[in-house]
């Protein structure tokens, strides 16, 4: 998959008097490629989409403006896009409590490590880990 680069990047004040417009589209995106693996595991099968909605929303939360911060918001969120023949899924950790969150973390560490999928075709994946605290749904 072809990586982001900076000039695909909107401007933060763009992106913001866009975002009513795009987020929802990018949510319902997002949407599609969420698989639950478990009551408190997710896993998000990132593409250019996804990854673009996630860098834009860093820079929008952080307030980042210069060049340099920039490039390396991209840099390290094309590490999560796909190579050809391979998937690349964020898993999510989710835990509506922050307490509960923090002792399972502490319990989950190395979990990357136990971590497969099989296909029936010929695909190798990667994942990250990512871990949110979401209210009680």
């Amino acid at each position: 998959m072809k990586p982001i680069t900076p000039l695909e990047v909107l401007p933060v004040t763009t992106y913001d008097r866009g975002r009513p417009l795009l987020r929802p589209l990018c949510i319902a995106e997002k949407a599609r490629r969420r698989r639950a693996v478990g009551p408190h595991l997710t896993l998000m099968f990132e593409n250019r989409q996804t990854i673009w909605y996630q860098i834009q929303e860093i820079l929008r939360t952080e307030r980042i403006f210069e060049d340099a911060a920039i490039n390396a918001e991209v840099e390290t969120y094309n590490e999560l896009l796909p190579r050809p023949g391979e998937l690349s899924a964020t898993l999510l950790i989710e835990y509506a409590e922050p307490a509960e969150r923090d002792a399972e973390l502490a319990r989950l560490v190395g979990l990357e490590r136990h971590l497969w999928m099989v296909s029936t075709g010929a695909v190798s994946a990667r994942v990250s880990m990512s871990a949110r605290c979401h209210p009680t749904r």
